[in-house]
């Protein structure tokens, strides 16, 4: 998957010219279109947009409508993603209903990566497989995600979630964990660099608040290809505005 172009887009990921995505995180149409206007007035700063369909306070088919004809202005590629209140999301739904709504928006050509949690994923490792197929046979990049929002794990623990993910069939990685100590973010950025110097997959690997910003910037020391900023309001602790991380993403 190296150096390879978004289907078809302008956008080529690598962990040499790491990407900024910032999230789309409306409750209904008028937030939708508000950040919208916010993303398009900074778009010369922005890569890639993530969709925070969790966020969506009405029916998802009416979302995904007024999603796909919005973005259709933007000319960004779009990642599809419904974080679960187990990791930091604003939904709390069963299995079925999240690979139900995946499906649904398969309907909408827009979203060109889906953002998976592997927790979900392992809990009907069949099931999801096909899912998982399903998504590749209409030519979309798997990302497969763990966060964790209270602690930072083992080095160990850490690499092994990383070649999990790859081994269940992610196009990318992705980790994001809460350090404590600045230690945590130096072992974050460690394992993140042992991970992307031996494996031709890319990963998305963060040390997520106020602590963990370096993480979000040195990226090529830690082989990250993407970095997550924001528009508007940010989706996760610790994210920098667009504008100031292209900036700062610059001087690496």
């Amino acid at each position: 998957m190296k150096m390879k172009p978004l289907n078809g887009s302008g956008c080529i990921l690598s962990k040499e010219q790491p990407k900024i995505c910032v999230p789309l995180t409306p409750s209904d149409e008028k937030e939708l279109k508000q950040q919208l206007e916010m993303i398009h007035r900074q778009s010369a700063d922005i890569d890639l947009i993530e969709w925070r369909a969790d966020y969506w306070q009405g029916e998802l088919k009416d979302g995904l409508s007024a999603v796909s004809n919005q973005l259709q202005n933007i000319h960004k590629p779009v990642i599809f993603t419904i974080r679960t209140a187990a990791e930091g999301g604003e939904k709390d739904i069963a299995l079925s209903e999240y690979e139900h709504m995946i499906r649904m928006s398969l309907k909408f050509p827009c979203f060109m990566m889906y953002d998976l949690q592997l927790m979900l994923v392992k809990q009907k490792a069949d099931r999801m497989r096909m899912l998982l197929d399903d998504l590749h046979r209409h030519n979309k990049w798997i990302i497969l995600s763990y966060h964790d929002f209270q602690a930072t794990p083992s080095n160990e623990q850490m690499l092994a979630i990383l070649n999990e993910q790859e081994a269940l069939g992610a196009d990318l990685v992705k980790l994001a964990v809460m350090p404590q100590t600045e230690m945590d973010v130096k072992r974050l950025m460690e394992v993140s660099s042992l991970f992307t110097q031996t494996h031709e997959t890319m990963a998305i690997t963060i040390s997520m608040g106020e602590l963990g910003v370096k993480s979000r910037i040195q990226l090529k020391e830690t082989g990250s290809c993407i970095s997550f900023a924001t528009a508007s309001a940010a989706s996760a602790p610790g994210q920098l505005p667009a504008s100031s991380l292209r900036k700062l993403l610059q001087t690496q």
